[in-house]
């Protein structure tokens, strides 16, 4: 049975909580994820890298200096030093979201065994169905789903004509930055399935080349992407997201009954 991501949401979009409820609360902390899934988000999104002893750690960032202002690498962390500095373990981060959320994960280490890595802990808790891997490479793609035939992946891919290669590696969904969405690119992204039906589009929101981090966006330009039918919106403030969702599919306030 096919992750029910991959299909679309049953009222458009997928709400993404980028990072947890990162417009409030500090970036990939349990704090963040926790106030996301109460929220309503459909699903949260964290980063992976490797710490030492192979611990998996949600981080976006090699170090802690932009968010913790601590001079320390990822990879010189070890499990248990991470309740001193305030990182999430990848475990902690799917129980706190089992049963409750979907959980995209951004596989930041492009090594082709590493997604495998992840999905051995993934299979461990037994949350297989629950969440989607975002990979970067065709190499990475092609190996995950040699692992697993069901779970969900989704392309990261900064060049969009690399989308169906990915689709014809074992791809499910595209993701597309706000500021490159046009004709073109939405045309590679969604591709075409096996059925003749395309796949589905999620969408980073922000626009960096006016100086905005990623995950910001404002309610006009979030109604724009519901408008054009986009299935997921990795945004920072949930809340914001789900509030202009409801009213853009009448079940919010100042729609008429």
């Amino acid at each position: 049975m096919r992750p029910k991501w991959c299909d679309g949401a049953p009222a458009k979009p997928w709400v993404i909580a980028h990072r947890g409820y990162s417009a409030i609360f500090v970036e990939n902390s349990l704090e963040s994820f926790t106030r996301a899934i109460a929220a309503g988000a459909d699903l949260i999104e964290t980063d992976v890298r490797l710490g030492r002893e192979g611990v998996l750690i949600c981080n976006h960032d090699t170090d802690l200096k932009r968010v913790k202002n601590q001079a320390v690498a990822v990879t010189d962390l070890r499990a248990g030093d991470l309740g001193e500095h305030a990182i999430a373990e990848l475990a902690e981060v799917l129980e706190v979201a089992r049963g409750r959320a979907g959980v995209l994960l951004d596989v930041k280490l492009e090594d082709e065994d590493f997604p495998a890595r992840i999905l051995a802990e993934v299979g461990r808790l037994g949350m297989t169905d629950e969440v989607v891997f975002g990979l970067r490479t065709l190499a990475q793609t092609r190996a995950l789903r040699s692992h697993a035939a069901g779970v969900a992946i989704l392309g990261l891919f900064r060049d969009y004509g690399e989308y169906p290669a990915f689709f014809a590696a074992g791809g499910d969904i595209a993701r597309l930055w706000e500021e490159d969405i046009g004709e073109e690119a939405l045309g590679l992204a969604h591709g075409s399935t096996d059925n003749g039906g395309e796949h589905p589009v999620w969408v980073t929101s922000g626009l960096r080349g006016a100086g905005e981090a990623a995950g910001e966006i404002d309610a006009g330009r979030l109604k724009g992407l519901m408008e054009i039918g986009i299935d997921g919106i990795l945004v920072n403030d949930p809340v914001q997201a789900l509030g202009a969702r409801a009213e853009f599919d009448g079940s919010g306030p100042g729609k008429a009954e």
